[in-house]
């Protein structure tokens, strides 16, 4: 599909361009004279991609002394060198999720099986094609929601707290697992209400220190939310094979319908919050039942934060194809604990990355003619409703966890 370098990376170099010119405090405001895009993200990714540009900036300065190069005439030094270093973070991202996924699952079962759970994710073709290929920065508050986790059943209140927020100041994808992750923390089985609410308070402060750098104003940073929550894109679904992809199945290289199109008068971006919501309220309830009979763990809080998140990307609106990547390492980890289902998760593993390929295909890259094929209606309607019948599959397996023994 697209040959040139992906459109993000482009927003990359202009964001980070913009953050020297006009400063960190004029960064999200638009500037008529300025041809570059607005930024759209959380003020995480801009620390990102400034610390990445900086460390690019060393290595350039080194590698152009000791080659005695001519500053700025290097093509591979100032176009696949800073590439490849607005990609580094993510790849750092994803060996250390392996890693974590690694140490969590042998926590629970043994060496083995926590080997190979690990490297089902680290070898998963979305999960190499997202982020060493594509360049794209998934991994990075996913790496962060998961450290989130570890500490929350580690009943650490005040780590788990910073990270999950960490990982919402980089990107705003797990923004719909926070009412659970919510109720858990408060739920008083891995920590006191008094510690997890003395630890929102103090990281609260955390990010309003954080910001100062863009704004004064310590609720700025809600309004960054709310803009970056609403997006660029405005169709029911962005590329993503999700539930309104099989509903309106569209042709060839042709879009679904925008969210604001009705349906028995209401706007289709309100059908999508009344299912998710529908589909989120038995997850609380059974939430609030294995609270009751003690029975949360680390096996049943990573199976259904993993379940909001694959509900997130199905019916959600707006929903990008990169969005279904926070499934896979909370999913993976509960496999791990599982020891089964591991056929099915790799299935799932192949329709992503097939996702993923039709939306950006480098030049010389494997599947080089068979585009064509995946982009027919029928093959996507067909990747769109064995995607929904995995997450199916999933989602009943929380109510086996609530059964009385």
């Amino acid at each position: 599909m697209h040959e040139a370098p992906f459109f993000d990376l482009l927003a990359y170099k202009e964001w980070t361009w913009k953050s020297y010119s006009v400063g960190l405090n004029q960064v999200y405001s638009t500037h008529s004279n300025l041809a570059i895009m607005d930024v759209d993200q959380p003020p995480g990714t801009i620390y990102i991609l400034r610390a990445s540009y900086e460390t690019f900036l060393l290595t350039a300065r080194v590698l152009t002394r000791i080659m005695h190069l001519d500053v700025g005439s290097t093509v591979w030094i100032n176009e696949n060198l800073l590439t490849f270093f607005f990609r580094f973070p993510s790849i750092i991202a994803d060996l250390i999720l392996g890693f974590c996924i690694y140490i969590m699952v042998k926590t629970k079962t043994s060496e083995k099986i926590a080997l190979i759970t690990s490297t089902l994710f680290l070898l998963g073709p979305p999960i190499i094609y997202n982020s060493t290929i594509w360049g794209q920065m998934d991994s990075i508050n996913n790496l962060l929601f998961y450290l989130s986790l570890i500490f929350l059943v580690k009943k650490r209140a005040f780590f788990s707290v910073l990270f999950l927020a960490m990982s919402l100041f980089v990107k705003l994808s797990f923004l719909p697992v926070l009412p659970l992750y919510l109720m858990l923390g408060l739920s008083g089985v891995f920590f006191k209400r008094t510690s997890f609410i003395i630890s929102i308070a103090i990281t609260s402060v955390i990010i309003v220190i954080l910001c100062l750098p863009f704004s004064t104003d310590p609720f700025w940073i809600i309004n960054v939310i709310g803009k970056a929550a609403h997006g660029v894109n405005q169709d029911i679904s962005v590329n993503a094979y999700n539930f309104w992809w099989l509903i309106f199945n569209p042709a060839l290289r042709e879009s679904t319908p925008p969210i604001t199109s009705t349906f028995l008068g209401w706007a289709l971006n309100y059908w999508a919050y009344l299912i998710f919501a529908l589909l989120y309220l038995p997850i609380i309830f059974v939430s609030a039942k294995l609270i009751k009979m003690k029975k949360i763990s680390i096996e049943t809080t990573f199976l259904l934060t993993s379940i909001v998140a694959f509900a997130s990307f199905l019916f959600l609106p707006k929903m990008h194809e990169r969005y279904l990547y926070p499934i896979f390492p909370l999913l993976i980890t509960w496999i791990g604990f599982k020891n089964k289902y591991w056929f099915m998760a790799i299935i799932l593993s192949v329709i992503h990355f097939l996702n993923l390929y039709i939306v950006w295909n480098p030049s010389m890259f494997l599947f080089r003619n068979i585009e064509e094929k995946i982009l027919d209606p029928n093959t996507k309607w067909i990747l769109s409703l064995m995607t929904i019948l995995i997450f199916a599959f999933y989602y009943m397996k929380i109510f086996t966890y609530s059964k009385t023994r």
